[in-house]
């Protein structure tokens, strides 16, 4: 039953190639091609039935159509096929690459003997291309082109990533020094436009020759904070924030959870949990909001507990569940965390 599913998917052409031996050494490699057999195309298409029974039946009348269809393919039709070609090899070979100006002497010297051998090249470039599959020159001459064609857009997309690098770290310095004279709304609004200007498939060729991409986020970040426009931070920053811009930030987020504003605190905690990239970061991170004395900043902590997962929360975070379940002055909050803490019990 297998080799008779088998035998059904085979093609006429795998039958000719297997039987007709003579005709397939005759015609060598390029035989093989597909693309260079266009009448045995045209008899397996169009004789030869998808069926099996109907294959069996036909097949005394449809393998002499394909064994003829497979020598003229390989004496006549494909050796037709590649006299261009053929002349195309030959002209690269003896007639291209004229030195005139530098050797003429020595170009005219060479002429006789370009043309006696004309014949012979051609007669090798001709066998060779009977014989074996040798790509055409149409093709060869447009995946040299495309190359061609890649290799010099990457070279100009090179020199714009240098020379915008270099722009770049200028305008950075300029925002940086706008932050340290305390203009921070002022430099808020250089740093946007400066990343605004830059689309993203340019910021992740800059990424490889360096961080300007997180020093104009943390950039963005210090500014933001500065001038108090806390609606202009994106917790997107966070995951783009290398070491050095990782600690710097740190350090003002600590300074932004001491802040007698609760709208700094949220921001100081969210932006936090973005940052934090181990559990126990953001453990720490959340029984701090769960113990911040506005409710909203409380319930933002309640959030982050339910979606960010209950298995494997500290004894610390249960018990200040249990606390504000019994002890909060927000009804929402108090409901909010008798809920989680059911999920707890029930896992």
């Amino acid at each position: 039953m297998q080799i008779r599913t088998e035998c059904r998917h085979f093609s006429l052409a795998a039958i000719l190639v297997a039987v007709l031996l003579a005709p397939a050494v005759f015609g060598g490699c390029a035989i093989m091609n597909r693309d260079n057999t266009p009448l045995l195309n045209l008899v397996e298409d169009n004789l030869w039935p998808e069926s099996t029974g109907m294959r069996i039946v036909t097949f005394p009348v449809v393998f002499p159509a394909g064994a003829v269809a497979v020598l003229l393919d390989a004496v006549i039709v494909h050796p037709t096929m590649i006299v261009d070609d053929s002349l195309g090899d030959t002209k690269d070979v003896l007639w291209d690459n004229w030195e005139w100006d530098e050797k003429y002497v020595t170009e005219c010297a060479c002429l006789p003997w370009r043309t006696l051998f004309t014949p012979l090249i051609f007669t090798g470039c001709f066998l060779g291309r009977a014989l074996f599959d040798f790509p055409e020159r149409a093709d060869a001459e447009s995946r040299a082109a495309e190359d061609a064609a890649r290799q010099e857009a990457d070279e100009r997309l090179r020199a714009r990533v240098k020379s915008l690098k270099k722009t770049l770290v200028s305008d950075l310095d300029r925002v940086e020094e706008l932050i340290d004279a305390g203009r921070c709304s002022e430099a808020l609004d250089e740093v946007t436009g400066v990343v605004g200007a830059v689309d993203l498939n340019m910021w992740l060729q800059l990424e490889k020759e360096g961080d300007l991409l997180a020093r104009s986020h943390f950039l963005s970040f210090a500014a933001a904070v500065g001038c108090g426009r806390l609606e202009a931070i994106s917790t997107a920053w966070a995951v783009t924030l290398r070491d050095a811009y990782t600690r710097k930030t740190r350090s003002i987020l600590s300074g932004m959870r001491e802040s007698d504003d609760p709208l700094v605190r949220w921001t100081a905690f969210t932006f936090g949990m973005e940052l934090a990239r181990k559990k126990h970061e953001k453990h720490d991170l959340a029984h701090v909001a769960l113990r911040d004395r506005d409710a909203a900043v409380r319930r933002s902590a309640l959030w982050w507990v339910k979606h960010c997962g209950l298995d494997g929360i500290s004894d610390r975070l249960v018990a200040d569940l249990k606390r504000i379940a019994e002890e909060d002055d927000d009804p929402i909050n108090r409901t909010f965390a008798v809920d989680l803490l059911r999920w707890v019990i029930e896992d």
